[in-house]
């Protein structure tokens, strides 16, 4: 666990009320992010490679309009409904349903090689083949 890294950040963020629009904290072996709930501002977050179970803390941020969450051990993507996110990215988690999936502007939704992309028409899959050729 990283709990230095991020209490630094939220230390940063009372000091100086720093408005944090982009948050990246990559391959750092975080499994706890409900100190995130005070970045109330952030419009982008990449929390790739850590070892999450459960992202729901997000759910506060409702100003978020992207979302990358790849390589964590994510069995759900269960957020409470948030209005203006737009992309999110489980790539190589475990999760299995899309329950909880549930985002009035979410135009672009990749989950472990399957691509969801919502267009005027309705929602579209793609099927990615990374790895086969």
């Amino acid at each position: 666990m990283n709990y230095m890294l991020l209490f630094r950040c939220y230390f940063l963020k009372k000091t100086y009320d720093v408005k944090w629009k982009f948050l990246f904290f990559s391959c750092r072996e975080i499994t706890d992010i409900s100190i995130l709930k005070a970045f109330i501002h952030l419009r982008y977050i990449d929390l790739s490679g850590n070892k999450l179970k459960d992202i729901s803390s997000l759910s506060v941020l409702t100003h978020l309009l992207t979302i990358k969450a790849d390589n964590n051990l994510l069995v759900s993507a269960k957020l409470e409904e948030m209005p203006f996110l737009q992309i999110a990215s489980f790539n190589k988690n475990k999760i299995k349903s899309l329950e909880g999936v549930n985002h009035p502007m979410l135009e672009h939704l990749s989950l472990n090689g399957k691509i969801f992309h919502r267009s005027k028409r309705g929602i579209t899959l793609y099927i990615c083949f990374a790895g086969l050729l």
